[in-house]
């Protein structure tokens, strides 16, 4: 009994009981989403095309057209469903009801086929559809199950309804597919799910490193004196502007302490006020040498804490205040068709051949040596791990390009949510 007992907790849990269910189990439904839509577009001139072929090779008769029909006003359903911003909170639902939907028409329409148009002949659509919908979406087991179990339900009780011929070969094989599907989407969304656990873990492990340098530049002696020093100086010329300048400077210490305990992506907006704050800081220092332009085209995306920041930080540190005569650092952001682009640009002293190779290379190599300065006497530690938690937390990327005495360019990219 023990052995039953674990065999079903194995496979209820597809293995790894001690995960957190609930936060996979909305990163899958996000996926499922990103496959529904990708089917959706892929059948919609497929569906076209069969339903051409049919009035050539059968006529124009109602029987041939309908089902189409029905299928393309659902598939354009669906897409046009997905153009509208998906609530975080109802990512559950929405992928639910999406591939529900699909599913149950994409089995419908095999079905349709094969037990009314064609009755008596062996179900091969159906059981193409049962292994198609198994082998395309993540599912937790118990959903998986239920759905199989109404689906084979349904199409049986169709058969005995219109007395079937092939009642019993095609209730066997229908059987055996939905099985099959069942172990299809078993291993693929336990791959799925050891692939995110397997993130996660890594993940970890980087914020632990991610930590460490946030408390490190808490109490990074330069930044902190230089900000103290010119803080102290307005003291003597304008009072006001000095209390200001300390309000700044708390805020700024407070969200870098805040951003230690933060394991989800942020609001842009949110970032994008603690990247002004520095900013505002290090304008005290720098003066008219330092300019910052914004063209912030769009703020309605989330990413990792402390994203941006690090980057404008290395723009004016190695970039601008290498420069005798300073320069303009550029914050732009777009949103594109499918993902929103950040991009940091400045005209400061740029990078040789030999740094930037070595910024665009290997993370796992630039992690392991921390602290160590590069050849132009950088440490490129915090976009390595702003690279590696854009990849883990949000699927993004980051890009550099520079060019000695043009500058560098820094670009993000974060797919969109929903």
């Amino acid at each position: 009994m023990n052995v039953v007992r674990r065999m079903i907790t194995h496979w209820y849990t597809l293995g790894y009981p001690n995960a957190d269910y609930p936060r996979y189990s909305r990163r899958l439904a996000q996926d499922n989403l990103d496959m529904v839509r990708r089917c959706c577009k892929f059948c919609l001139p497929f569906i076209v095309m069969m339903c051409a072929g049919r009035l050539i090779m059968l006529g124009c008769a109602w029987i041939n057209v309908w089902p189409f029909i029905v299928a393309f006003m659902v598939v354009v359903v669906i897409l046009v469903m997905n153009l509208r911003p998906l609530d975080p909170k109802h990512t559950l639902y929405r992928s639910y009801m999406q591939t529900a939907v699909f599913s149950v028409t994409l089995v419908a329409l095999a079905a349709y086929y094969d037990f009314i148009v064609e009755p008596g002949t062996i179900a091969v659509m159906t059981c193409i559809a049962l292994l198609g919908v198994g082998s395309l979406f993540d599912s937790r087991p118990a959903d998986n199950l239920i759905a199989h179990t109404i689906g084979l339900g349904i199409l049986i009780a169709v058969m005995v309804f219109e007395r079937n011929r092939a009642l019993v070969p095609n209730a066997c094989d229908l059987v055996v597919a939905a099985i099959l599907g069942l172990c299809i989407s078993w291993h693929k969304s336990r791959g799925h799910f050891g692939q995110l656990f397997a993130n996660d873990k890594e993940l970890k492990a980087l914020q632990h490193t991610a930590r460490v340098q946030i408390m490190v530049s808490q109490i990074n002696p330069h930044f902190v004196c230089n900000v103290l020093a010119t803080i102290q100086a307005m003291c003597d010329t304008d009072v006001n502007k000095a209390k200001e300048a300390l309000g700044i400077f708390s805020a700024y210490m407070r969200d870098n302490t805040n951003a230690v305990a933060r394991t989800e992506p942020i609001p842009f907006s949110a970032e994008l006020q603690h990247v002004k704050r520095y900013i505002s800081l290090e304008r005290m220092r720098f003066g008219d040498k330092l300019a910052v332009a914004y063209d912030i085209r769009t703020v309605d995306f989330r990413l990792p804490a402390l994203t941006v920041q690090p980057i404008i930080e290395n723009a004016i540190k190695y970039g601008i205040g290498s420069k005798p005569d300073g320069g303009t650092v550029t914050l732009s952001t777009r949103q594109m068709q499918d993902t929103v682009r950040i991009e940091v640009a400045d005209n400061g002293v740029g990078m040789n051949g030999e740094a930037l190779r070595r910024l665009a290379g290997d993370t796992s190599e630039a992690m392991g040596d921390a602290g160590k300065p590069e050849g132009d006497g950088r440490s490129h530690v915090g976009l390595a791990n702003v690279r590696e938690r854009l990849r883990l937390m949000s699927h993004g990327t980051l890009s550099v390009s520079s060019q000695p005495g043009k500058g560098t360019r820094i670009v993000i990219s974060i797919p969109k949510e929903g």
